[in-house]
């Protein structure tokens, strides 16, 4: 019997941790990210070396076909951003992502980060991300944005606008060939002259 207890008390010790991991995980409270809004922070050294920022996104209010977010940091740092839909009481757990593009400029590094929105309405968007490897009092923003800069649609727009360029000039070039060759042989384009040939002409 006091075997039972002492197994029951050393699970009970080891699962006590991780209760309070997943309420520290899962705060009551999400601060929320309107549309086209943006969440500013000053991060502090002397509160740890990782910040963890808990933020809420109403799903129908977002208008573009995708949730576009942009994290703006001062300096190089360790982001992870971790996201969740939700509708109503059913819950899930959050999905690691990683930034599609970094855009860089002078001390200003722009993360951009695309979710698919789910077709159905009703749901919310919840974010984790946590922030280490930061300067005290550094700068940093979490952006909600209607649009991003594609670097890959503009590398395809312009490898799509060469070829047509080539197809247009190869086609030109056959063109100006076919018609130039087809009256060199015609002799509707030239006068005949009759004359008369004598010993004196040879």
């Amino acid at each position: 019997m006091k075997f039972k207890q002492n197994i029951y008390i050393l699970v009970l010790i080891i699962c006590i941790p991780e209760i309070f991991k997943c309420i520290q995980e899962e705060p009551n409270e999400y601060e929320i990210l309107e549309y086209l809004g943006e969440k500013k922070y000053t991060l502090n050294k002397t509160k740890g070396n990782e910040k963890v920022i808990y933020l809420q996104m109403e799903v129908d209010k977002i208008l573009t076909k995708s949730c576009l977010i942009d994290i703006h940091q001062t300096d190089p740092q360790k982001v992870k951003l971790e996201y969740k839909f939700e509708k109503g009481e059913e819950s899930s757990e959050f999905i690691s992502l990683k930034n599609w593009i970094t855009i860089n400029n002078r001390n200003e590094h722009t993360l951009c980060y695309e979710m698919k929105k789910p077709k159905e309405k009703g749901y919310t968007l919840y974010m984790k991300i946590t922030v280490s490897n930061f300067k005290d009092k550094q700068e940093f923003s979490v952006e909600s944005t209607k649009s991003q800069f594609n670097f890959y649609l503009l590398v395809e727009l312009i490898i799509g606008f060469s070829a047509l360029l080539v197809l247009l000039i190869v086609f030109l070039t056959f063109y100006c060939m076919f018609k130039s060759g087809g009256n060199k042989n015609d002799l509707n384009d030239f006068d005949v002259v009759f004359a008369k040939v004598g010993p004196e002409d040879f």
